[in-house]
């Protein structure tokens, strides 16, 4: 149906930058702590309320992508210009970047939590 495509393509973008965000946000946040802390705050604070909002709309993917007609994708993508995280010199540190993704699948297993929340609140 013509009217979904625009939606079909919000909603990629928006997975995808939900997934960008919880990436970015810790490895910034994580970054900062050392060289400016006051910033690294700010940015917690930033960050805990887009985590918020991104929470809510994860709650509604699943009633958006089960209307009649919609065909947009289901998972997120990759942001276009995105540095991929593989490094090829062999010198980066991959306990870190393994701590990394393991932060980030704690986040979005943690978002789950919060739909079930958000649910009953309704």
């Amino acid at each position: 149906m013509k009217r979904f495509v625009g939606l079909n393509v919000k909603v990629g973008r928006l997975l995808t930058k939900m997934q960008d965000d919880a990436i970015d946000y810790p490895c910034a946040i994580a970054q900062l702590l050392s060289n400016d802390p006051p910033l690294a705050a700010e940015l917690r604070r930033c960050w805990t309320q887009l985590w918020s909002i991104n929470a809510r709309h994860i709650w509604r993917m699943p009633q958006i992508m089960q209307l009649p007609g919609y065909s947009g994708p289901k998972s997120p993508g990759t942001r276009v210009g995105l540095v991929d995280v593989d490094r090829e010199d062999g010198d980066g540190d991959d306990t870190e970047l393994g701590q990394q993704l393991e932060d980030v699948q704690a986040y979005i297993e943690g978002l789950d939590h919060h739909r079930v929340d958000l649910e009953l609140a309704e």
